[in-house]
């Protein structure tokens, strides 16, 4: 299993590496959790097993310049950028 840079993540969710960055803390901090290495290892005492690492292209809308997943986008649930900061969602 490796890993990706926040560079890498941010281009191909089509998002901003302080974004990435921000959803990682908020991650880290959910569960309760220093480190990334910490949260590798608590995942897998869990049972986690590594599946594909290649995540689905965001949807951009024509309107905005946010970026949507497919599966957000089918729901119509978008909360605001305020919400979004607080409660990332990814």
């Amino acid at each position: 299993m490796t890993g990706r840079t926040v560079r890498e993540i941010a281009t191909e969710r089509g998002v901003s590496e302080g974004t990435v960055r921000s959803q990682v803390k908020a991650l880290l901090a959910k569960l309760e959790v220093q480190s990334q290495i910490s949260a590798v290892a608590l995942a897998y005492s869990a049972g986690w097993t590594p599946g594909p690492t290649r995540f689905p292209p965001a949807v951009h809308s024509p309107a905005s310049s946010h970026s949507v997943s497919p599966a957000r986008r089918e729901r119509g649930t978008l909360a605001s950028k305020e919400t979004s900061r607080r409660h990332p969602v990814g």
